[in-house]
């Protein structure tokens, strides 16, 4: 059985984790759910790569341990998104520039079909 040299060999290579150090310089990331998992990971992936983020959650311990690791590139905002006057925080804080937008808060049912007034924390 002959290889195909346009696939990757993945079988046996192990995961590389690699940083672009310039990838998001002079970019603005908003990230919600920031403080813990998936949301902090990323909030961590782009400081590191050059970005300023605003990182947005409810838990404001997690923020502010966020906040003191990773330095002036990241902007804590202790919000809750299912309420409408936080957006506004959120957008003031991202002084005039947004490119990119990462949301990964526990939210039920979708924001999509239900709007502002149907949104709930997740349980």
């Amino acid at each position: 059985m002959s290889e195909n040299p346009a696939m990757p060999q993945m079988l046996n290579a192990q995961w590389v984790d690699k940083t672009t150090p310039e990838r998001f310089a002079g970019q603005t990331v908003v990230v919600t759910g920031a403080a813990s998992g998936i949301g902090r990971a990323v909030a961590v992936r782009v400081v590191a790569e050059g970005g300023r983020v605003i990182a947005v959650d409810l838990a404001e311990d997690g923020l502010t341990s966020l906040a003191e690791e990773l330095g002036e590139n990241l902007v804590p905002v202790t919000a809750n998104l299912t309420e409408e006057d936080a957006a506004q925080r959120v957008v003031a804080a991202c002084d005039g520039r947004v490119d990119a937008l990462v949301q990964e808060p526990g939210l039920r049912p979708a924001p999509a079909s239900s709007g502002p007034a149907g949104w709930c924390p997740a349980r």
